[in-house]
Formats: C-alpha cells, structure tokens, sequence
C-alpha cells in the first residue's frame, strides 16, 4: 500500500505535489486543533463543575441554615399555652377562641407569640382538621374559603407523622398566593398514643429566600428548586425550564442534558429535612463561549494562511514550470536540429545551473561535431587533392592541348574551341595549391559560369535565353569556389532543359546595401518545384550542417552547408518556386576584399 502511494506521488506534477503537501499540512494542523480545542473545553467544564459544586454547597447551607430557624420558631409556636390547649385531645371551642383571640392580638403588635415578622414569616395555621382550624396573616388577603381549601390540602396530600420534617406546600394551590407554606405534623401529647393532633403550616415569604439565593445569582447558570412532588418553587431562568435529575437512582449528582439541538451541564442535590431537590442548570454554550472567539480566530488565520500558501504555491510553481517548459523548448529545438538554440541563463539557481551545465555540454558537443566536420573536409580535400595528384594535371592539359592543334591541323576550329574551354574548366575544377585555392574572385567564378554557358551552348544551340546582369563593382571581391555554376546547372537541368523553345535564365549579381552583403539570385522559367518537394527543401536548407542527410536536392545542400561553415548561418542559400511558374535561387555571401582574410568593406 505505501508503495502504490509512493509511486502516485513521484508521478505527480511539482505543483500538484504542492498542494497535496499544503492541503496534508492544513488537515494535520486541524485535526490538532480540534484535539486542543477539545481538552480545553473538558479543563473548563471541570471548572465550571467545580465552581457550580462549590455555588451548590453554599446555597444548600443557607437552606439549611433557613431550614433550622423554621424549625426553632415551630419549637417556639408549639410551646405556646393557648397552642398546646387548642391541639389536645380535650381540646374545646372555648380554647380555639382564646388561641385566635391571642393571635389576632399579637398580630397588632407585628409579633406571633414574640417572633418578628424581620424572619420572613408572615404568619401561621394550626389545622386539627380539614375544616377546624385558626390562622392569622399580616401580608394576605385570603379568605376563609381559601384557608379552608388549604388545610384540606394539606389533610389530602400528605400523610401525616410525627417528628421535625417539614413539607412544601406548592405555591400554585391559589394565583394569588405570595407565600411557600410549610406544615409541620404535629402530635396530641395528652394521648398515650401519640396520635396526630394536626398541622402547623408556617406562611415564608417568598422574597426572604429569594434574597436567600440572590448572592449566588449568575447570569451563566440557573437555581432550579422543587419540592418532593417535582413541582417548581423556585426558578432563576425560564419558568418552563423542567429540573433534570442526573440519576434516577440518586438525585445528587451531575449530568449533560441535551435538548433543542444545545447541551446543558446540571448539578444536584437533595435537602432530605426540606425534601427539596436543588438544581444549578448551566448551558455548555456558555462555557464554550469563552473559546467561541478564539476558535474563529485560529480558523480564520488558517484559511488566510491556506489561501497565501495556495498563492505563493501558485506563483512558485508557475515560476518553476515556466523556466522547465523553456528548458524542454531548447531541447526540443536542438533535436531538431537548431544546436544554435540556448537555454537563457538569468537566475544564480538549482535551474539556471542545470541550465549552464545543459548550455555548456551543448556547446562541447557542438565544438565536437565541428571539429568532426572538419576533420572529415580535410579528409575529404586530401583525397581529392591525392586523385589530383593520381590524375597528374599537366598531362592532362598536355594532352588536351595536343587535341586542339590536331583539331587546328585539319581546319575543325569548332572541335578545338570546345577542347579549349573543357580545358579550362577542368584546370579551374581541380586547381591545387594552398587552402586559399578553395576561395577566388567572383570575376573567376564568372569565368567558369562563362566556360559552362559556352558548353551548353554547342550543345543546345539558340533554344534558351540566357540573361547575365552582374555588377562590376563586386567582380574583384572573392567567395567561395563552385557556388554558381551548380546552381545554373540545376536550372538548365531540372527548370528549362524539356522546354522546346522560350526557356530563360536570369543570373544577376549585386551588393545589397540594406543587408550588407553580396547578393546572387539565378531565376529560371521552368516547370518549377511542387510544393510538398519544395517545403522539404528548404527544411533540409535550416537544417545545421553538422548533421547527416540524405536524399534529392543536395547540390544546392552542400553548396548552402559550405556557405554555412565558411561565413556563418545568417548567409547562405534559399528558393523560392512556383510550380509551373518557374524557380529563383538566391545566394547570400559575405562582402570580403581580401583572398581568404574575411575582410569586409
């Protein structure tokens, strides 16, 4: 498997291995951050559980600490006289008056049997039954009705026993009830039985334990209270918010509730001598909300920095593949022939090196097909220069010379002439001497264009036109040896040598000022050259004349691959036909006045 991925990675691009090392890079840095981001909200849940346990204990103490003054004022009603009459078994009508009468009086005096109204308690019930009973109430505007209603309530809902436990009566029993209700069983102690003598019900202000809770009021959390019926006596937050008990086993404890798509964090704990359960609810969102910032922070820097790396990648890698895909031309050029072609070296680079380094090993194998070349033309020129000698030169114009005066002996002038000027094309062909031999005037290569004409002419007679336009301000300038008469005997050849009558060739000479240079061109109104041929000419007439071809037209190949080495790529030899129409060759040499100097003018 790590081998098939290693070989789809080596065989991607270098930009695309880029991104896929950025895109990797990216994932890994969000995957830690997640794993971060994470812990860091686990440390501050913990925290959050612990400040709430802590917030939890306090509250559950203060309730506590309530809980024990109720308790003391109860002790303090029950030990009452009048109290104690009115709840025994032989209690009588004459006693609960006395007891109401008592009360009332107390009530005037904002005391209930010497307790002040500053505990929260706005007054007391004692019911012996659903309907016989006594109260007073300094905050309340019930009715008698309603205390009736209350006591039933409280006959009905709980079953009565004795001790110090305390039960909430729900506040929702009446909408105009301002008070929590706690009813105390309370015992007949003239019965040897023990038996229940009724309720003590304590009228608490409901603001006296909220200002119980306000020191520990949060915005990020809420105090949820209920009774053991799970109804709501208390609620910081949203009044429909329901308690949530961690555990159906044990209702202390600490639990993650998720409801309306969001999670809340719920700490709570049982009063057992209250039977309230005390609830601290807290969303996680705000917990999470002190991250919430930084989270989109870090999430808004890595998209900046993906989007810059994908920025400078891009630019990077264009840079890079730019300077390639010129690197790949320059070999691409040179396959096809152009050795002249160079890789442009700008940078100080790993590529502009390779670049140099390419640039020089072209230039080294170029230096060696030169000198291959070379080698090869010298080989050449000494196994001419040996048939030369084999041939012995001076024999042959002896010989050729004794023709001609056998010819004049017997009258043939016209066999003589021919012998004449064979004569001297041959001695000009084969002249030896030194390497300058290889370059004359253009005045000796004339003559030689007029010896050739002057053969065609015995032969063909008046059937071609021959036009000869050559300038004699260039006539003492030298070239090379044999560059025109290949290039008039290609025309007569192959352009006007089928034609009856009406065929012509021009041969004019010239400087060309505008590009410094002499100028031939031999125009011929011959059949011409078909396209396909011609374009495969002069892909052969670009071509470097170090490599090695082959085939039709070399004549006028090797005329322009001497040209070539001899003066330089930017002279040589190009054609121009129209087939049917006729063929123009021009040549382009160098101005040169000295015999093999290069001396220009």
């Amino acid at each position: 498997m790590l081998q098939k991925l290693n070989i789809f990675f080596e065989q991607l691009s270098i930009r695309k291995k880029t991104y896929l090392i950025i895109l990797l890079s990216v994932t890994l840095l969000l995957v830690f951050f997640s794993i971060i981001f994470n812990v860091m909200v686990a440390d501050l849940q913990k925290a959050v559980v612990s400040k709430n346990t802590q917030a939890l204990s306090l509250i559950c103490t203060d309730l506590d600490n309530y809980n024990s003054t109720l308790q003391a004022v109860s002790s303090h009603i029950l030990r009452n006289d009048y109290v104690k009459k009115y709840i025994s078994s032989s209690s009588t009508p004459s006693d609960k008056s006395a007891l109401q009468s008592q009360m009332s009086r107390n009530a005037y005096n904002n005391t209930y049997f010497n307790i002040p109204l500053t505990s929260g308690i706005s007054g007391f019930m004692i019911a012996r039954s659903e309907s016989d009973f006594v109260y007073v109430n300094s905050s309340s505007a019930l009715t008698r009705d309603a205390y009736e209603q209350l006591a039933a309530y409280t006959f009905q809902k709980f079953n009565p026993v004795s001790g110090n436990s305390y039960v909430a009566l729900p506040s929702e029993l009446f909408d105009e009830l301002n008070f929590l209700c706690f009813a105390l069983p309370v015992s007949d102690i003239d019965s040897s039985t023990l038996r229940t003598g009724g309720y003590l019900i304590l009228f608490v202000s409901q603001y006296n334990v909220m200002k119980t809770l306000a020191k520990y009021y949060e915005d990020d959390f809420t105090i949820l209270i209920t009774d053991k019926q799970d109804n709501v006596i208390f609620n910081t937050g949203n009044e429909d918010t329901p308690p949530v008990y961690p555990e159906e086993s044990d209702i202390s404890g600490t639990t993650i509730r998720a409801a309306d798509g969001s999670k809340t964090l719920v700490l709570c704990n049982r009063l057992n001598n209250m039977n309230w359960s005390v609830f601290l609810q807290t969303p996680l969102s705000s917990v999470t909300s002190q991250l919430t910032e930084y989270r989109l922070l870090f999430f808004f820097v890595v998209l900046l920095i993906v989007c810059i790396s994908f920025l400078m990648v891009t630019v990077f890698s264009r840079s890079i593949t730019r300077r390639l895909t010129e690197m790949t031309d320059v070999i691409n050029n040179i396959r096809k022939g152009d050795i002249d072609c160079r890789y442009p070296v700008v940078y100080h680079d790993e590529i502009s090196l390779i670049g140099s380094e390419f640039n020089r090993m072209v230039d080294q194998i170029q230096n060696y097909h030169l000198n291959a070349a070379m080698q090869e033309l010298k080989q050449r020129e000494a196994e001419l220069h040996a048939l030369q000698s084999n041939i012995n030169p001076h024999f042959l114009y002896n010989s050729l010379d004794c023709i001609r005066s056998s010819a004049l002996v017997n009258n043939d002038v016209r066999t003589a002439h021919q012998i004449q000027i064979l004569a001297n094309m041959f001695r000009y062909t084969v002249s030896t001497g030194t390497a300058r031999s290889e370059t004359v005037t253009i005045e000796a290569e004339m003559d030689h264009v007029y010896d050739y004409l002057s053969m065609l002419s015995f032969r063909f007679e008046d059937r071609y036109f021959v036009d000869i336009n050559i300038s004699n301000r260039i006539l003492p300038l030298y070239t090379l040896k044999l560059i025109l008469q290949p290039v008039i005997e290609n025309a007569f050849h192959h352009g006007v040598r089928n034609m009856a009558s009406g065929g012509q060739v021009r041969i004019c000479g010239d400087l060309d000022e505008a590009d410094n240079c002499v100028r031939f061109t031999i125009e011929d109104n011959g059949v011409g050259i078909r396209q396909e041929r011609l374009q495969k000419l002069q892909t052969l007439l670009s071509g470097s004349p170090l490599s090695v071809r082959d085939g039709p037209f070399m004549g006028l190949v090797n005329i322009n691959d001497r040209i070539h080495i001899a003066y330089g790529r930017e002279y040589g030899l190009s054609v121009e036909s129209t087939y049917g129409s006729g063929t123009r060759v021009t040549i382009r040499i160098p101005i040169i006045t000295g015999q093999g100097d290069g001396s220009e003018c």
